[in-house]
């Protein structure tokens, strides 16, 4: 069989401004880990005794000073060297100007794909094929695939591209290209990076986003690494693509419905029970950074607003259950829980009064002004400001069109 490991988005060192704003944030817990992850992934390909591992853009970010971070990575790829097994790496849309590794020389058999065009290699000792391109600006908004080499046969073919795919939201639209595209150019298996949610877009042919070996922030939550692939020398089939886990930090987003709490000194227990029964559980060793999220209608929703540090005491209480003491970060504790909007004794007669003044009106009249002598009296100016904030509303017609059908009413 034939096994190697894909990755990208290290971002090594990257400078983390957000969270150094924070002093009891893990900044430098982080800074560190990127580090400790790509080691984790340096074992990884040693104990697999892997033939080779592809890097699929963005090992630094441009800004990157730190000369050290470059003899890091030196001395990790060494490690692969000593044993043989090559690395094949491209530049994406952060590093492609990263000026410190310009004329850096590599270690014996860490090959940089040229950023001039696309090229490929030969795998030595194994039927495989590496095809990629290294970004040569920034900004790369052509896309590349139909200027990579058509596929070799009999060989495992395997394309290494830092892009945007056609649905994959959530960053700059960098070398874009379609899946459709990505399936019909005959390669076994495409080692994509940009995108850092883990992905495999496709089977048969594969088209997988590694993700980035390390979360940075919240919205990079769940399991965070490189992909283990294997595949059959003589089908040149993958019968295996396992994502496999190598961050010691992890980002998670807690939702959590407060709507069966009728009083704010039950809070507590509640968060306690809840966490405990949280299905999340993350490996040994691995910081768990949490976002708090209240949600539902909950009667004292105003106390829990006025009592911050209160709220943000029971949820650090039960987190400490859960993890202990030095196993979690409390990111934040945002409250989106709103107050049930009482019954105010709305005349169940106005649906039809408003219909009588529509079908009375002009067609060319504005709707707003002819209503809304009906809406003031019959609805009470506390409700409709609390439907119109609940809902987001800012036209009147909106509401009223809403109580025609009759979804408006005391209930909302």
């Amino acid at each position: 069989m034939i096994r190697f490991l894909h990755a990208a988005d290290l971002h090594l060192d990257s400078p983390l401004r957000g969270l150094r704003r924070d002093p009891s944030g893990p900044a430098e817990r982080l800074h560190q880990e990127s580090r400790e992850a790509f080691k984790r992934l340096v074992d990884e390909a040693l104990a697999e005794k892997v033939a080779f591992v592809v890097i699929a853009g963005d090992l630094f970010d441009r800004d990157l000073r730190d000369y050290q971070s470059v003899r890091f990575l030196h001395q990790q790829f060494s490690r692969l060297s000593a044993e043989k097994i090559p690395v094949y790496l491209i530049r994406g849309n952060h590093d492609a100007q990263a000026e410190l590794t310009k004329d850096f020389q590599w270690p014996d058999g860490v090959v940089e794909l040229a950023s001039e065009k696309a090229e490929s290699h030969l795998v030595p000792n194994h039927p495989v094929v590496i095809h990629g391109q290294s970004f040569p600006k920034r900004e790369v908004t052509d896309n590349l695939v139909p200027k990579y080499p058509a596929a070799v046969p009999e060989k495992l073919n395997v394309g290494v591209l830092h892009c945007q795919v056609d649905g994959s939201e959530g960053h700059d639209r960098y070398a874009p290209v379609s899946l459709e595209e990505l399936q019909n150019k005959g390669y076994h298996y495409w080692a994509l990076g940009h995108v850092h949610q883990p992905a495999v877009l496709s089977e048969n042919p594969h088209v997988v986003y590694s993700g980035n070996l390390q979360g940075r922030q919240v919205r990079e939550t769940g399991p965070r690494g490189w992909y283990l692939v294997e595949a059959d020398p003589t089908t040149l089939e993958i019968n295996r693509c396992e994502h496999r886990e190598g961050a010691g930090v992890r980002w998670e987003i807690a939702k959590i419905d407060l709507s069966p709490l009728d009083r704010p000194d039950d809070l507590h227990f509640f968060l306690k029970k809840w966490f405990a029964d949280w299905s999340y559980g993350p490996p040994e060793g691995v910081l768990t950074c949490v976002r708090v999220i209240f949600e539902g209608e909950v009667r004292f929703s105003e106390d829990l607003q006025a009592g911050s540090d209160h709220t943000r005491e029971a949820v650090v209480l039960a987190l400490q259950s859960r993890f202990g003491e030095e196993n979690f970060w409390l990111e934040k504790v945002r409250d989106d829980t709103t107050s049930p909007v009482e019954d105010d004794g709305v005349d169940e007669s106005l649906s039809g009064e408003i219909l009588a003044r529509l079908e009375k009106r002009d067609p060319d009249d504005q709707l707003a002004p002819d209503i809304h002598a009906v809406i003031g009296r019959k609805l009470p100016a506390e409700l409709i400001t609390r439907i119109l904030e609940k809902d987001r509303h800012k036209d009147l017609n909106q509401l009223v069109s809403r109580v025609l059908s009759g979804q408006a009413n005391a209930s909302d």
